[in-house]
């Protein structure tokens, strides 16, 4: 418990310390992992090089590229499965063309109470898949544009609500889940397999935290 609490605040103290961001207010700090996907994340482990490009995202607006193919990260985080059944919010930025459902990231196989999911479907639609449910976004996001996906949930039972672009999207009734069994994070791929085909610049991830709108849009504009 006090792990969940103290590393949270100080992570991103230590960033600005060491990462050369004097000057960058975080618009919403308190996360308890970001990943700027900039080829600087100590934690995470990049499968077959993805490549670096220009992103959006501010401080350093850089994204990774990934060709759908084999490239993904690997996470040795494990903020996910500190979260159990409690709240937690979690937002990223993508864009693509792909027709084909790819994902953005996951832990576990993607069914069973201890497995989340993110992928964009052929259509162009994101699904957040807990415990084998889905909540989906509109259709169209493979429009080859920049988009922000934010998700919170108040806790297993309560509310899963999915944010594009800083509006809300969709809102429904959170499925049962325990993340504490999940397995490694990966980012862009599912098992190794599922491989997105597309740039994604940042992940965050916020454990025992529901963002508010106004957070959610604060952090849509933190770009430039």
């Amino acid at each position: 418990m006090i792990r969940a609490m103290i590393i949270p605040m100080i992570r991103p103290m230590i960033r600005t310390m060491i990462g050369g961001d004097e000057g960058y207010v975080d618009p919403v700090p308190g996360w308890a992992f970001d990943y700027r996907l900039d080829g600087n994340d100590s934690a995470l482990t990049g499968i077959n090089s993805p490549t670096i490009v220009t992103g959006i995202e501010l401080p350093d607006k850089l994204a990774s590229e990934f060709n759908g193919v084999g490239q993904y990260y690997t996470s040795s985080d494990i903020a996910l499965t500190a979260v159990g059944t409690g709240a937690f919010s979690l937002v990223a930025r993508f864009r693509t063309t792909s027709s084909i459902s790819k994902v953005l990231m996951s832990t576990g196989n993607g069914s069973g109470a201890s497995t989340f999911r993110l992928r964009v479907t052929g259509a162009g639609a994101v699904q957040m898949r807990t415990n084998g449910n889905l909540v989906s976004l509109t259709d169209g996001l493979n429009d080859g544009d920049w988009h922000q996906l934010a998700c919170t949930y108040t806790g297993a039972g309560g509310d899963a609500k999915m944010y594009i672009d800083g509006s809300l999207d969709n809102s429904v009734t959170a499925p049962a889940y325990n993340l504490s069994g999940a397995g490694a994070l990966q980012i862009a791929a599912q098992g190794g397999a599922a491989l997105f085909d597309g740039d994604m610049d940042g992940i965050r991830f916020y454990d025992n935290i529901v963002l508010t709108p106004a957070q959610v849009a604060a952090l849509n504009n933190n770009v430039g």
